[in-house]
Formats: C-alpha cells, sequence, structure tokens
C-alpha cells in the first residue's frame, strides 16, 4: 500500500515520538511551537489513519490522569529506518509500545514535561538544553554511556559564560532496591573514569536523583552518603528531590537536597 507523503511537522511529530516515547497533544504542540490545536489534531488524526502512530488506551486503569497519549506506530518506524540519523536498537524497542506498563507511559509522559518546564525557563542571559535518553544514545553524541548509566535526562545549563551540567535519574516507585543501588554505583564509576572530563571538556555534572515516595528518598539518602564516604569522592555531587514536587513546582525550583 502507497501511503501518503508527510509533512514537515508530521514527520516532526515521528521524530518527537522517537525522543519521548510516549507523548499527549499538548505537549505535542508546545514542542513543535504551533499555536494552533485543531491543525494538530488534523496531523495526529492522519498519522493514525495510516499507521504512522498510535494511541495508548489507560482508561482501563482506575488510578488514571492522563490524558490521550500517542506513540509510534508500524509505518513510523518503517518510516525513521529510512532515515539517517536513528539508532537501529533503539527503533527495535519501538515495536512493543502498545504493551507497556502504565507506570512505563506516566514515566515517559512526567520526564516530557519535566523537558517543557526547562524550555520555559530560557530567559536572556541562562539557557537549558535538556537532551532525552534517545538522544544520548545516538551514536553522534559527546559522550558514550553505558546501558547501565544513561540519565533519563542530561541538562546543559548556560548562564552568560558559566557552563553547569546535570543527569537526573527518575526512580520509579517498584523498582527493586538492588537496581537502584547499581545505577548509583555506574554513576560514581564513570564519575571516577574521568570519561566525562576527557569527552566533555567540561567538569562532572551534578546528579539529580527524582524520589517518588518519602520511603525511598531516605533510603536512597542514606545510601548515597554511605557510597560517597566509602570512596572519597568529595567532588561528586547528588541532590535529591521529590517527584510531587518536580512536577508542582518545577525542575529549577528550590527544591533539591544536597547529598554528602
Amino acid at each position: 500500500m502507497m501511503l501518503p507523503l508527510l509533512t514537515n511537522k508530521q514527520q516532526e511529530i515521528l521524530t518527537l515520538l522517537y525522543r519521548f516515547r510516549f507523548l499527549n497533544r499538548i505537549q505535542l504542540q508546545e514542542l513543535l511551537n504551533h499555536a494552533y490545536h485543531n491543525r494538530i489534531n488534523a496531523w495526529l488524526r492522519n498519522l493514525l489513519e495510516n499507521e504512522y502512530i498510535k494511541t495508548y488506551h489507560t482508561t482501563g486503569y482506575s488510578n488514571n490522569t492522563l490524558p490521550r497519549v500517542y506513540s509510534l506506530g508500524i509505518a513510523g518506524i518503517t518510516w525513521l529506518k529510512k532515515q539517517k540519523g536513528y539508532s537501529t536498537n533503539q527503533l527495535k524497542n519501538l515495536y512493543r509500545e502498545d504493551v507497556r506498563s502504565y507506570a512505563f507511559v506516566k514515566r515517559c509522559v512526567f520526564l516530557a514535561d519535566m523537558y517543557l518546564d526547562l524550555l520555559k525557563q530560557n530567559i536572556k542571559d541562562t539557557t537549558f538544553s535538556p537532551f532525552t535518553k534517545s538522544d544520548l544514545s545516538h551514536q553522534s553524541f559527546f559522550i558514550r554511556f553505558s546501558n547501565g548509566c544513561i540519565p533519563d535526562l542530561y541538562i546543559h545549563k548556560q548562564q552568560e559564560t558559566i557552563a553547569t551540567e546535570y543527569l537526573i535519574e527518575l526512580i520509579d516507585e517498584n523498582v527493586p532496591r538492588y537496581k537502584i543501588r547499581k545505577k548509583l554505583r555506574a554513576y560514581i564509576s564513570l564519575y571516577f573514569s574521568n570519561n566525562w572530563e576527557n569527552a566533555m571538556k567540561t567538569p562532572f555534572p551534578h546528579i539529580l536523583i527524582i524520589c517518588p515516595t518519602a520511603e525511598l528518598y531516605r533510603y536512597i539518602k542514606a545510601y548515597i552518603r554511605s557510597v560517597l564516604k566509602e570512596h572519597d569522592a568529595k567532588d561528586l555531587t547528588f541532590r535529591l528531590a521529590n517527584s510531587n514536587d518536580v512536577s508542582v513546582q518545577g525542575v529549577t525550583a528550590e527544591i533539591w537536597e544536597e547529598v554528602g
């Protein structure tokens, strides 16, 4: 079947879904910087009809708070495969988006909201440049992260002549604690490897950990303190915040507690 040609904005929608995995219409409209939601809806309907994208059904969840969300469909993945600059391994992961857990979808939407919040903080002398996990997996990115150490977001903040960088890790509520410990130790290994400094030519970034519950907050705080003491990593900075505070006040708010 011959598929219709895509407009530039529809191609951009496919790229955004590759980068963020799941997005709602409001997020897509903001990322496209487009004023008219009717036009966005028309593009989305056309993409849905031709299986470039698909919707994730959340109506069966009693705690559902998500508006309608979109992900890549079969035709969309096929189209991206024919373009340059997309990871083959990443594209393989996109075929089963319709069976992803509700928690995973909420996580993607939450991270997209954080990304948009950062863009809104850009002013004359201060700019935030965020990168998604898909961006960081790309071969052309400045540094190659190991599979166990790819952050959920990387942020480059430029304030006049001063650059500051952050790696953000969003902790899932039901993740086993050994996986949390493994991820934190992976960041410490990256710190001691000097790979970041050698590739980026900048100091090692601050690591921001977003915790979904007070219990996990306390656990991660205590574990970080013990590991930093064990390794004597004086220049390595971890900061913690509650996910609800991030959602309500924004990632740049004064909500972070430094752990050392």
